[in-house]
């Protein structure tokens, strides 16, 4: 058997063994219970904000629109040295309930310690100044607060949809919307979005702020919660609208940061977590998938050069003459195919089989996920799933095959004040 057979064949056992992993715990019953709140707290919304001139308009409206008694809430925006009129919308909704500030540019953590230290709330909610939150969301998350629970994270998926990169990233949220619900049950969460994760104030008070230095600071919070044992809740019936990126290249340099820190924090916590369910079941989880998909299209691609390369050199060794072989193929159709020369094609057969599985089973998640989005799934919204499926699985693949490449041989990145250089040639050079 070819070494390329067996990878092939232990990527379909790890690939549906995850996959049914997922599906088992997601029928599972689930014994956690919700608290009703007789008596809601003080909550305070920072609001970090960086050249949002054209969104913190709608950011601001949507929380001034959460059914909740204005005398226990506090909005607090923290314009981040933004470069156009984010500081001048934002004040003109100046009230009681909300206050603007202005700082040197810093970064996210930077803006969001900023306005933790000068929250009053018994609860601290931070909220991307490019999304929305509907009016019952913040009620409905204090409910998953119980003792051990420090974070309660919501589901999340894209405002508009206007281009082939927006439909992209709706599969995604969908899918991470599902998987959300598997990690809640195995108390592995990893990450705290941006838009609308409350947090109990003493959590800072006991493990301490963002950190300033990292380029996913919700992942990083996220982790440094798990490594002291604290839970982590997540609130499906809270869906917050956000805003994504419409380009190849915003996209591409979003998921760059979002899997480079995941790499870099997983480093850190990965033997200080106390959960280790989280180590070995979740981040284990992901850094395989991170090589699987890299693996399928290595092999796919080796499979199409192959058999391109194979054909080439059998039609040159007949000066591409092939009208004889066009007339051998209309009565005899098998040696037909076998001039095409797709021999390595043809042992993918299996493995094709596999990923139709594999894809399918994902329909299967998204399906879930629509359900707790509660969107419409109608034939045309799964024929078009079907096709973004393709596209994305494709696009993963080479987002990561880049994140490789940037942490083995380096290359800066930026976002907002943050600088990141942190691949394994700049710590040899040190």
């Amino acid at each position: 058997m070819y070494a390329k057979d067996l990878i092939i064949l232990f990527i379909i056992f790890i690939g549906l063994l995850f996959t049914y992993f997922n599906l088992l715990i997601f029928y599972a019953s689930d014994d956690k219970k919700k608290k009703n709140m007789r008596d809601l707290p003080k909550v305070s919304i920072i609001v970090p904000a960086y050249n949002e001139e054209k969104n913190i308009e709608n950011t601001i409206k949507s929380l001034l629109s959460l059914d909740y008694p204005r005398d226990k809430l506090e909005i607090i925006v923290v314009d981040d040295g933004s470069k156009d009129r984010t500081y001048e919308v934002a004040r003109k909704y100046e009230s009681d309930v909300l206050k603007v500030y202005r700082k040197e540019n810093g970064g996210k953590a930077s803006a969001l310690n900023y306005g933790i230290k000068r929250a009053s709330g018994e609860f601290i909610v931070t909220m991307d100044a490019d999304s929305v939150v509907p009016k019952d969301a913040l009620k409905k998350m204090l409910e998953y607060f119980d003792e051990d629970v420090m974070i309660v994270v919501p589901a999340i998926q894209i405002t508009k949809v206007n281009n082939f990169w927006e439909h992209l990233q709706v599969i995604e949220y969908s899918y991470n919307n599902f998987l959300r619900l598997i990690f809640d049950k195995l108390n592995s969460i990893y990450v705290a979005p941006g838009p609308f994760s409350v947090f109990r104030r003493d959590f800072f008070e006991r493990v301490g702020y963002f950190d300033e230095g990292n380029i996913t600071e919700d992942m990083e919070i996220a982790m440094r919660c798990q490594a002291y044992g604290y839970k982590i809740r997540y609130c499906p019936e809270v869906v917050v609208k956000t805003k994504a990126p419409s380009s190849f290249r915003s996209l591409l340099k979003q998921r760059l940061r979002w899997y480079l820190g995941f790499i870099d924090n997983f480093l850190v916590y990965r033997n200080r977590i106390v959960n280790k369910v989280l180590v070995n079941i979740v981040f284990g989880g992901a850094i395989l998938f991170i090589i699987i998909p890299l693996v399928n299209l290595g092999i796919f691609a080796y499979d199409i050069v192959k058999s391109v390369y194979n054909s080439l050199v059998f039609y040159s060794s007949i000066d591409f003459n092939v009208l004889p072989l066009i007339r051998q193929g209309l009565f005899d159709w098998q040696s037909s195919f076998s001039y095409i020369k797709l021999d390595y094609l043809s042992r993918g057969i299996f493995y094709m089989f596999y990923n139709i599985v594999l894809i399918l089973t994902f329909l299967i998640f998204i399906k879930k996920a629509w359900m707790i989005e509660k969107v419409d799934s109608s034939y045309r919204r799964i024929l078009s799933l079907l096709v973004y499926s393709f596209f994305y699985i494709f696009f993963y693949s080479v987002v990561w095959f880049i994140v490789i490449l940037y942490k083995v041989f380096g290359r800066e990145l930026r976002w907002g004040g943050v600088r990141w250089e942190n691949s394994l040639i700049n710590r040899i050079w040190r």
